[in-house]
């Protein structure tokens, strides 16, 4: 299974506002037009399953994922 782990600094933003932007997986397509949909299933204390779907070469990619934030 992979894992990604993201480090970053942002400027003029508070980690709580940081982290609230990216675990709201739903808006993802407003964001980008690479991202046509994301589907929560199930979210926990400290996990979100979630079903995606995204435009990839000349055909659409799905998956499912299960991620944990700390």
């Amino acid at each position: 299974m992979k894992h990604v782990e993201v480090l970053a600094q942002i400027e003029g933003a508070t980690v709580a506002a940081a982290y609230e932007r990216i675990s709201d997986f739903q808006r993802y397509p407003e964001f980008s037009e690479a991202v046509r949909t994301v589907t929560l299933l199930e979210t926990g204390p400290d996990y979100t399953l979630s079903s995606w779907e995204a435009n990839f070469r000349q055909g659409i990619l799905q998956w499912v994922e299960e991620d944990r934030f700390d």
